[in-house]
């Protein structure tokens, strides 16, 4: 339960929680043999509202809608850290190399600035900005650096990158013992998730099996049967 079986388990990303919805209508789909959907997103406005539409128009079960805050109780956090995002259970540590990386390697930044990018400077942007990049964001543009600049989908890959290079020099350890801890904990919630939604699926399954068996009986036999044909 601490990985994901890719085999078993298709990622679908979303591009933004205003789009769910309409994802997961189409993971649902239309035929006789659904797949069993999970549905991990961020607790800020907008993913509290795509749940809400889901609610609404009954595309999913609330049981199987995760949402990030819901499940911070596993997580070893920093200070000030709120949890509302994907991003926020990585260790803030990985966080700065990974922005101090992206500015430097895809902003050109110049030593000077990268020396500003720190936990602290990061976590005094967070008494205002509720996640993690956010407050990288807002400290990018307080630098007024020209050219400097951060996006989501580039800090995810340099977070990546950091973590394959701390490993590589079996530097901060600690961090990334934190770092593994927390997806271990997503996973194995991912998984639980997985299970329930595939066990509910197979119910369902058996009990629209039999209707139809009911049905075909009824119609096969309108008005008498044997007592054998019943019972079978």
């Amino acid at each position: 339960g601490e990985t994901l079986d890719l085999n078993h388990i298709t990622i679908i990303p979303t591009e933004g929680a205003s789009h769910i919805p309409y994802l997961v209508y189409l993971a649902r789909g239309q035929g006789i043999d659904l797949p069993p959907v999970i549905l991990l997103m961020g607790s800020d406005q907008e993913g509290n509202k795509a749940k809400q539409r889901l609610k609404e128009n009954e595309l999913l079960n609330e049981k199987f809608i995760l949402q990030i805050s819901d499940i911070r109780s596993g997580f070893t956090l920093a200070e000030g850290i709120q949890v509302i995002k994907l991003e926020d259970i990585i260790p803030l540590p990985i966080c700065v190399k990974a922005a101090q990386r992206y500015a430097e390697k895809i902003c050109s930044a110049s030593k000077d600035i990268l020396d500003l990018i720190t936990e602290a400077s990061i976590q005094e942007q967070l008494l205002e900005c509720k996640t993690v990049f956010k407050a990288i964001e807002q400290l990018f543009n307080d630098l007024s650096e020209p050219g400097l600049y951060i996006e989501e989908v580039g800090f995810a890959r340099n977070v990546i990158d950091t973590i394959y290079e701390l490993e590589k020099q079996k530097k901060s350890t600690k961090e990334i013992k934190e770092f593994e801890q927390n997806f271990k904990h997503l996973f194995e919630l991912i998984n639980r998730s997985q299970s329930r939604a595939k066990k509910e699926l197979k119910e369902q399954k058996i009990s629209q099996k039999i209707d139809a068996s009911k049905k075909e009986f009824i119609m096969d036999k309108p008005s008498s049967a044997k007592r054998g044909e019943a019972k079978n």
